[in-house]
């Protein structure tokens, strides 16, 4: 009787074991699995978030774009502006002058 409860006794260990190290193997390729999921999704969110930022670069650059031509034409129209009413205030120096010389 005491073989029986020996036997019995070694049998459920060695059962226990083997489900331990079955469930371990189990447990380390689900994690594994697990962890190659979460970084999958990870790297979609971020890639996603890159996407986006790009996209606003881009607008941003292009607005800058815009923005830069507008004020180099309105620069070149001023400085247009400027000598002309630069050769009109020399016209005026000249004429007025010669009309003080004239008088």
């Amino acid at each position: 009787m005491g073989d029986i409860n020996l036997t019995t006794i070694i049998v459920a260990l060695g059962g226990g074991y083997i489900t331990y190290l079955g469930t371990k193997y189990s447990n380390k390729a689900s994690l594994e699995k697990t962890n190659t999921e979460n970084a999958d999704v990870l790297y979609r969110k971020y890639q996603e978030m890159v996407d986006k930022l790009e996209k606003k670069v881009d607008k941003l650059e292009a607005e800058i774009s815009d923005i830069k031509n507008k004020y180099e034409k309105e620069i070149a129209y001023y400085q247009k502006l400027v000598e002309e009413l630069e050769d009109e205030n020399e016209e005026l120096k000249n004429e007025n002058a010669i009309l003080k010389g004239g008088i």
